[in-house]
């Protein structure tokens, strides 16, 4: 059966899932026991699938943060453990924006948010956002959001997500059984 991971394409067969990677050139094994398709396919170094390729958008650097595997959620197919949940926290904002503007000097960047589900742990983001905003705004780049999210989340979090111009991925994913 043929789908896509990530939106790459992939070929489901008894022994696992095949992924091709147009980023990597590379054709991936997923084994049928791998319960965790995101750490699998960033173990063999893809890239960003979606939505900016290694070859477009050269201007701008694309940073992702997990902000924690928490989540509000106990989805069945879901992989991701929680036996104790972990968050970015706040004494690594200040150095991780410093790292980004020092070693990303001439590109705009895409400052990406996910998880477990990102809003869970809304202070590290809204603390992200805020440090990375000032110090665009100190330097003179530009800066765009994201987020990946169950969208399951207060209002208050969606009025400030559109308010902030946050460009928002709504994550329904599963099985089609489910």
């Amino acid at each position: 059966k043929v789908f896509t991971v990530q939106g790459l394409p992939a070929i489901r067969r008894a022994d696992g899932v095949w992924v091709f990677s147009p980023y990597s050139r590379q054709i991936i094994h997923l084994p049928r026991a791998c319960r965790q398709w995101a750490a699998a396919l960033s173990k063999k170094h893809l890239g960003t699938p979606y939505p900016y390729g290694p070859l477009g958008d050269l201007d701008r650097a694309h940073i992702s943060f997990l902000l924690t595997n928490g989540c509000n959620l106990r989805c069945l197919y879901c992989g991701i453990r929680r036996e104790v949940v972990h968050t970015m926290g706040p004494d690594l904002v200040q150095p991780a924006v410093d790292f980004v503007f020092h070693h990303f000097r001439r590109q705009n960047l895409v400052i990406s948010f996910f998880g477990g589900e990102p809003t869970v742990d809304f202070d590290s983001m809204d603390r992200l956002y805020r440090a990375f905003s000032a110090k665009a705004g100190e330097t003179g780049r530009e800066v765009q959001f994201t987020l990946t999210t169950n969208g399951f989340f207060p209002i208050r979090i969606a009025d400030l997500l559109i308010a902030r111009k946050f460009s928002v991925l709504f994550s329904m994913d599963g099985p089609a059984d489910l």
